[in-house]
């Protein structure tokens, strides 16, 4: 793999968690998310990451392939009087869980700015070649 293969991966890398972080910032923003009687809540969502490869099959980066919605049964809780409650007093809540969107916050920054201290490292030494090429 050469240098700016290096970094075209890294790249693809930071990408692929940003929006892993987006997607897990959206899914932060609807916990607590309602619905009137009848509808299904919100689901969260989760990325599928997939490997790019070349035309002759190297990998060359990683992409998000597609987002599949947690299977999940959504939360309900006894809340009579609510807006959104049913006939029984229950109110359907989204399906997210917070404690397990926070590890993954923690996941893909982790995995961000890894990626990120290969993208530093392969541009410093492009650089340093590029200097030694120009001496």
């Amino acid at each position: 793999m050469d240098r700016f293969s290096t970094l075209d991966a890294a790249a693809s890398g930071m990408s692929a968690n940003r929006m892993w972080l987006d997607i897990i910032a959206a899914n932060m923003a609807n916990a607590q998310t309602s619905v009137d009687p009848g509808e299904d809540g919100y689901r969260a969502q989760r990325p599928i990451f997939q490997a790019m490869v070349d035309e002759e099959m190297k990998v060359r980066g990683v992409t998000i392939d597609r987002f599949e919605q947690s299977q999940e049964d959504c939360r309900q809780e006894y809340i009579p009087g609510h807006k959104q409650a049913d006939e029984n007093g229950m109110v359907t809540f989204s399906n997210v869980n917070v404690m397990h969107e926070m590890a993954d916050m923690l996941v893909a920054q982790r995995a961000f700015e890894a990626n990120a201290t290969v993208f530093e490292s392969a541009k410093d030494g492009a650089m340093r070649l590029i200097q030694l090429l120009q001496a």
